[in-house]
């Protein structure tokens, strides 16, 4: 109830920048929903809200832009839609076995493949329409493009050795 009431009156002087950690952290879910409403809602008439989170689906919900950090370094900056505009996942489903990608897999626009029986999935990062016509032409039985939501790209962003 602390940090509910503690919301509460950060917001009631309707500040021009709010700068929180972890907002919602220990609040119940109709309270998260609540604190984040507060946050878009300040955002909606002109406040500058920074936040942290590692609940991503928060973030996504509540942010126009992201920042992602790993071990204190910046990785990623970048409005939402943009990072989701840009990287995709290419799925694709083969008759019998994946054939052999050559060097497709060497791609430096692919984050990551993954081979399960005849399905082939490819984490993309720009020109997904590109890398989609080279699978399309190994002769798969279905082929779509998936996009990422923001808790992938931010997986992407975290594990991968390229950062």
């Amino acid at each position: 109830m602390r940090t509910a009431v503690a919301l509460v009156l950060a917001f009631s002087i309707r500040p021009r920048v709010l700068i929180l950690d972890e907002p919602s952290s220990g609040l119940d879910p109709i309270h998260q929903r609540h604190v984040l409403d507060l946050m878009i809602e300040a955002a909606a008439n002109g406040a500058a809200v920074l936040f942290s989170s590692h609940q991503v689906g928060q973030v996504e919900r509540a942010a126009d832009s992201v920042a992602i950090m790993k071990r204190g370094k910046l990785i990623v900056s970048s409005v939402i839609d943009d990072l989701k505009s840009g990287e995709k996942i290419i799925e694709a489903v083969f008759a019998g076995p994946i054939p052999d990608l050559g060097d497709l897999a060497g791609d430096p626009r692919i984050l990551r493949t993954e081979q399960t029986g005849s399905l082939l999935r490819v984490v993309t990062r720009d020109d997904n329409d590109a890398i989609a016509q080279r699978i399309f032409a190994l002769h798969p039985k279905s082929i779509r493009t998936i996009d990422l939501n923001l808790e992938e790209i931010f997986m992407n962003a975290v594990s991968g050795d390229q950062h």
